[in-house]
């Protein structure tokens, strides 16, 4: 609801604004329980900003990648305000429209591109180049119709918490047919990132985000002034003068000189084609993206010697894997022969002793200088011949709350947060390359772990049972392990799902020689939330309205109805329901999916402690009910027996009995005087106030005189 925007966002005020994009400013918005959402308040626009909305909106709702920024919900709000219409007053309609979005904690990348280039180091800059291409690649390829952005800049590109990009602002998508282009003279995009077809002849391809995209890569690798010196050089002469900048910097900072100087080069290469002014010479983002890939290969095997070399001291890289074969880069040592480095170089993926001495009997089982890809070492666990036993496990929590909604961050039991852990044969892992891996949490489907167990299941296996979302992997969050550990965050689905799930931890990278088994966590379901910004709270309190439930909305039919019968709250609700489940259900109209999502939500709510009884004195006996009239408990002869202890035969007794109660229940509330009789307290009931006069003496005076000692001391305090 509009109400709640207006709550969260301090009225709209300035010092919540985070920005502007296209056809609306943003701003941050805190929740009551604390999470932030971005919330984007599009302009009032008469005539063309209905189908702006609509067209942003559809979009967004469709998209799941972690390089995309996520929709959490949006306002659709009519507002009558009084304006002058020839000359009188008259009451017009003023349409509030916004879209809810998640909060990135580090803002856009507009505000990290600088001239100095000190603002990350390249490992960070290069994590964002591939993910800026990565996100484009799912609009461009993974989804049918395309959406081509159109307006791709830093300003545009938001970072979370992890410098992680995603790509927001789809203002001014459109949505196209495959490889089809289109000539459109609406204004589009911004000054400095539109591609010379378009300025010329209004031409719209994929190779106009390719084109942005060219120019947001640039400005990563050499700033906002180094950004225009490409115009007064040659290609040859602006990629050597960046990747000199770059290479100073790398020398100070890494002993991936070499490696990572070359991806330098190789990233602003794709730059410049991108820029290409015919646009049929520009790569298209899958091309750009298997590019990258392949530099990242290069770079493996560098980066685990980097590790040993940090921890050693000394040890320099005897060879670089390129194309899957080892080229000696440095003079060989001399405490090894040609063969022995050609091989142990890859072998050494960690410092693994068991992992050592097996790369080494392989080796010395080949003839000189013949290279042979070694075979996947530890790759399964004890149970299935591995050496060593690695393992991610999420500790501090029992597991996420069963059900999830969407919109809402996962909460876990007994604990707020989780952390991820990587293990080796149960001991913490807090140094060398496994310490400092990338994890994604992700979704997996329940069923196959319940049938085959939490570790006996290979990667493929594994990868096989990952839950999709438009028929691609859906990240929800990713962390870097320092130490051995990370803490996970706050993440939430989008989309809800009817059958169970587990989250699960994974490493990022698919290509270590080390097995590492994926956490699992219990399995949940994921519900419709549709996201606190409509009204529907989890677990809803019982005194709030009956539209805050799920299938029944503010002013619509079903809660006219309801109000109709005086059941205009949850509790109302609840105890109509205990009454006459069927009258209810007949009374609302719902069918049985709704009715069912709809009793589900509001049986989340706490009744509280009230206990109500009902004596039945020919039984000696005393039934209790909680605030919502539902049956809890019998107290005979002094002694209290929850209803799940009563044996079928009792049940028969108390469903004959249960009529009458709720009459007497009724007469009560009607006349005013319905006030608890006991207070449920550690699972007992305890007297509150003077025995009612529908139980007989005896049976006050056994319920008084038989109460354990605690409950009396309990009753004696109140």
């Amino acid at each position: 609801p509009l109400d709640l925007l207006l709550q969260i966002t301090d009225g709209f005020s300035e010092e919540r604004k985070l920005g502007s994009g296209s056809f609306g400013e943003v701003y941050l918005g805190v929740h009551p329980d604390g999470q932030k959402i971005a919330v984007k308040k599009i302009y009032d626009m008469p005539g063309v900003d209905e189908e702006q909305f609509q067209n942003e909106f559809k979009n967004l709702a469709r998209l799941q990648h972690r390089n995309i920024v996520r929709l959490v919900g949006y306002c659709h709000h009519i507002q009558e305000v009084p304006a002058m219409y020839e000359g009188k007053l008259v009451l017009a309609e003023k349409i509030h429209r916004a879209l809810c979005l998640e909060y990135m904690s580090n803002g856009s990348l507009e505000k990290y591109i600088s001239d100095e280039c000190d603002k990350y180091d390249w490992h960070t800059g290069y994590g964002i180049i591939k993910g800026i291409c990565q996100g484009l690649k799912y609009l461009h390829t993974k989804l049918k119709p395309p959406i081509y952005h159109l307006d791709l800049k830093p300003a545009n590109i938001l970072l979370d918490e992890n410098m992680v990009p995603r790509i927001a602002d789809f203002g001014i998508s459109r949505l196209f047919g495959d490889e089809r282009t289109r000539a459109t003279k609406s204004t589009l995009g911004t000054q400095g990132y539109l591609p010379p077809e378009y300025i010329r002849n209004y031409l719209i391809s994929s190779k106009f985000d390719i084109f942005s995209l060219g120019v947001v890569i640039i400005k990563i690798m050499a700033g906002r002034a180094g950004y225009y010196r490409s115009a007064e050089m040659s290609s040859h002469e602006f990629t050597n003068f960046v990747q000199e900048n770059w290479t100073n910097r790398l020398h100070e900072t890494s002993s991936l000189m070499k490696a990572y100087s070359k991806q330098v080069k190789i990233c602003i290469e794709i730059g410049l084609s991108c820029v290409q002014e015919d646009r049929h010479k520009r790569p298209t983002v899958k091309n750009i993206v298997d590019r990258l890939n392949e530099t990242e290969t290069e770079c493996t095997y560098a980066y685990k010697k980097f590790d040993v070399q940090e921890n050693s001291g000394g040890l320099t890289p005897d060879y670089f894997m390129n194309n899957g074969r080892p080229v000696s880069e440095v003079p060989l040592n001399n405490d090894a022969s040609p063969s022995k480095q050609a091989r142990t170089a890859w072998q050494y993926p960690t410092d693994m002793t068991a992992q050592q001495e097996l790369g080494e009997r392989q080796a010395a089982s080949l003839p000189d200088g013949i290279y042979e890809p070694p075979r996947q070492i530890s790759e399964g666990f004890p149970e299935s011949g591995g050496t060593t036993r690695v393992k991610l496990r999420f500790v501090d929590v029992e597991g996420p709350k069963d059900p999830l909604y969407t919109g809402c961050p996962v909460q876990w039991l007994n604990g707020e947060n989780a952390k991820v852990v990587i293990f080796e044969n149960d001991k913490q892992i807090t140094q060398g390359n496994l310490s400092k891996l990338k994890i994604e949490i992700l979704a997996v489907h329940a069923d196959f772990f319940t049938e085959r167990g939490q570790a006996d299941f290979t990667k493929e296996e594994f990868n096989k049972q990952i839950h999709m979302y438009n028929e691609n992997e859906s990240v929800l969050t990713t962390v870097n392990l320092k130490n051995g550990e990370a803490c996970i965050g706050s993440f939430f689905f989008t989309e809800s799902y009817r059958k169970k799930l587990r989250l699960t931890a994974r490493v990022e990278r698919q290509d270590l020689a080390v097995r590492v088994q994926e956490a699992i966590t219990d399995p949940f379901v994921i519900k419709d939330h549709r996201s606190a910004l409509n009204g529907k709270r989890y677990p809803p309190s019982k005194e709030e309205a009956v539209h805050h439930l799920e299938n029944i909305s503010l002013k619509g039919k079903r809660c006219n109805d309801l109000a109709d019968k005086n059941i205009t709250t949850v509790k109302r609700l609840m105890r109509h329901y205990h009454r006459d489940k069927s009258g209810l259900q007949k009374l609302t109209g719902m069918k049985d999916e709704d009715w069912s999502t709809m009793v589900t939500h509001a049986t989340t709510c706490d009744p509280g402690v009230e206990i109500y009884s009902y004596g039945v004195a020919e039984e000696n006996c005393e039934l209790l009910f909680n605030d919502f009239y539902d049956l809890v408990g019998v107290l005979t002869n002094g002694d209290y027996v929850p209803v799940s202890h009563l044996d079928q035969f009792q049940q028969l007794k108390m469903k004959s009995w249960k009529m009458s109660a709720f009459k007497k229940l009724e007469e009560r509330e009607k006349s005013g005087v319905l006030i608890p009789d006991y207070l449920m307290m550690n699972g007992c009931p305890v007297r509150t106030v003077p025995l009612n006069n529908d139980a007989g003496p005896s049976v006050q005076a056994k319920r008084t005189s038989q109460y354990p000692n605690d409950i009396a001391a309990q009753h004696g305090e109140l």
